[in-house]
């Protein structure tokens, strides 16, 4: 009987154990799951905290100058009667609105007023100058150590001129002679759809060739918007808005290099709404395990920016109102006569890799890609010049060095800073030619740079560096000389205030 009991006491803990066990296998399953219930709340609190900080800019400046004021001055700006030239004109009030559009003509009203002089001697223009700034920053935080700002931005300046002045030897009335209108424009854009098209042998791009295919389809839009159905001939083209018009080139240069549609890009280059580049950096993975040990800092970044611009545009002086006129192969004369229209696209760096080992070494990997594009409407060629570049350093600071010189009967101990980077270049120009078809390089460099420096720091004011670089160039094309360049030397820096 005692045996028995035995057993049965023995069972017993058996059970009481077992039951403890499965109760903090439960215990923590609870904590787990409260611990996810965390985790996912946190997560919500992240994504809704994502945005960090953003900023919206706009401002105008603008601007009247009339020569030929006749009136007197007096306090505030005013006439001694407080009347010319008027409180509006005194306050800033200018002759277009806030959008742009033209609601009154100071110099009419001025000679209407007779505030100014009746001369025809007048060779100052009359100007209206009009500058529309537009900034958006916005940052976000997806997770710890994660970093995304996004940039959008859109420049226009519209400036007019015109004789305005008084013309006794005919009509005895003011006359507005000689009216221009010039400026320019940029916008932030996405070109990334065809950042990495690549050339065949023949240097023959698939953009450049959907470039040529995309201005039948913006002629027939702007045939379609002015009730035009007569094709110019067998090429589709359509009246009055052939392959080398002005309206039909742009917006399928746009439409081509920004990867749209050729059915769905904005005819007017100047409404192009500003979309975003960015900067993201990275800096996380020295937090992590397997990089800890290794690394005190790792840094990854990558940065893009794409820019469409019209460096400068003018009144064409053979348009007229109702936009009739057609010039001598049969194009309408656009109303804006545009030179060049540029895009601009700038990696840099496209990834870059920035670490400071435990030993404080320093360590460096960076490849950048550039790419810039420029419209001729003169000669009807895209001149495309490609840049690519790998650049690898090191560096490394040498704690409590000894200066080999002695000032004031010590020699100075303080710390030293090398530094080596090797950059290797790439550098390819093409032009392309749109009514010959014609793909030709004319230009190329591969460009080898190595800089070294080793910088002291003797006390609070006086800094010691000591540099070499050399740059390497050899051209691509036969026509070029290989060059190289050493630029070495000693730099000393005093800084007289604190």
């Amino acid at each position: 009987n005692d045996k028995g009991r035995g057993r049965g006491g023995s069972r017993g803990r058996t059970s009481r154990t077992s039951s403890r066990g499965q109760t903090e296998q439960a215990d923590k399953k609870d904590e787990d799951k409260e611990k996810g219930k965390v985790d996912v709340l946190e997560g919500l609190a992240r994504l809704i905290m994502t945005i960090r900080n953003g900023t919206f800019t706009y401002s105008q400046n603008s601007g009247i100058l009339l020569p030929g004021y006749g009136e007197a001055t007096n306090a505030f700006g005013m006439s001694p009667n407080f009347v010319a030239p008027g409180l509006g004109f005194v306050l800033g009030q200018q002759n277009h609105n806030l959008s742009g559009d033209l609601v009154r003509d100071f110099a009419r009203t001025a000679a209407d007023n007779d505030w100014l002089v009746r001369s025809s001697s007048i060779f100052t223009p009359y100007t209206n100058t009009r500058t529309e700034n537009i900034n958006a920053r916005l940052t976000l935080e997806p997770f710890q150590s994660m970093r995304i700002e996004l940039l959008a931005n859109r420049t226009e300046s519209r400036n007019s001129s015109s004789f305005f002045r008084y013309r006794a030897d005919t009509i005895n009335a003011y006359v507005n002679e000689s009216p221009q209108e010039f400026g320019n424009f940029s916008v932030s854009i996405i070109t990334w759809a065809t950042t990495f098209s690549t050339d065949d042998d023949n240097f023959v791009n698939p953009v450049f060739e959907q470039l040529l295919d995309d201005r039948q389809v913006i002629s027939g839009r702007l045939a379609g918007a002015r009730g035009i159905t007569e094709v110019v001939d067998t090429t589709g083209f359509y009246q009055g808005y052939g392959r080398t018009q002005q309206d039909v080139v742009i917006p399928s240069f746009i439409a081509a290099y920004t990867g749209q549609s050729a059915q769905s890009v904005k005819l007017d280059p100047f409404s192009i709404f500003p979309l975003p580049n960015w900067d993201i950096t990275y800096d996380g993975l020295s937090r992590l395990a397997p990089f800890s040990k290794l690394f005190r800092t790792f840094t990854i970044n990558h940065s893009y920016r794409s820019t469409f611009s019209i460096g400068s545009y003018q009144t064409n002086l053979l348009y007229t109102q109702d936009g009739e006129a057609l010039d001598a192969i049969g194009n309408f004369i656009p109303q804006r006569q545009i030179m060049t229209a540029t895009i601009s696209e700038v990696m840099r760096p496209f990834i870059n890799f920035d670490a400071t080992l435990q030993n404080s070494l320093l360590l460096k990997f960076e490849y950048n890609r550039d790419r810039n594009l420029s419209l001729s409407l003169s000669n009807l060629q895209v001149t495309e010049v490609r840049g690519k570049e790998f650049v690898v350093g090191t560096g490394y600071r040498f704690k409590n060095v000894k200066f080999p010189l002695a000032f004031g009967g010590t020699r100075p101990k303080s710390d030293m800073n090398l530094r080596l980077d090797l950059s290797l270049r790439d550098n390819a120009t093409v032009i392309r030619r749109m009514e010959e078809n014609q793909n030709q390089v004319t230009a190329g460099q591969n460009i080898i740079s190595i800089k070294t420096s080793a910088d002291y720091v003797i006390n609070q004011r006086l800094n010691v560096r000591a540099f070499y670089e050399r740059v390497m160039n050899n051209p691509v094309i036969s026509t070029s000389f290989p060059s190289a360049n050493t630029n070495a030397g000693i730099s000393i820096r005093f800084t007289l205030t604190q």
